[in-house]
């Protein structure tokens, strides 16, 4: 999913989250080292964390993509309640 969105033309991932240590500093690595073919520079360094809550604590983020293994639904409310948009879907290869 992260390299669909690295891949858009108007989107930059600026923040990653998850309670796993490896997957959250892979997937913080693979943004920041992406280089789009529209720009042929790298991308902007991406932050990491943790816990989901701080990442959506941050005013930059205008939307917000959930995967989680259950519902989600802390999750989702959390992410919209500052107007953000966000994307959800139930990853069931957890």
């Amino acid at each position: 999913m992260l390299n669909g969105f690295l891949n858009q033309p108007n989107t930059r991932v600026v923040a990653v989250s998850d309670v796993d240590t490896t997957r959250r500093e892979h997937s913080q690595r693979r943004s920041t080292s992406f280089t789009p073919p529209r720009t042929g520079t790298p991308s902007n360094d991406c932050a990491a964390y943790p816990a989901f809550e701080d990442l959506i604590a941050r005013k930059d983020i205008d939307a917000v993509v959930i995967a989680t293994p259950d519902t989600g639904r802390l999750h989702r409310i959390a992410a919209c309640r500052p107007g953000r948009m966000f994307y959800c879907e139930k990853n069931r290869s957890r």
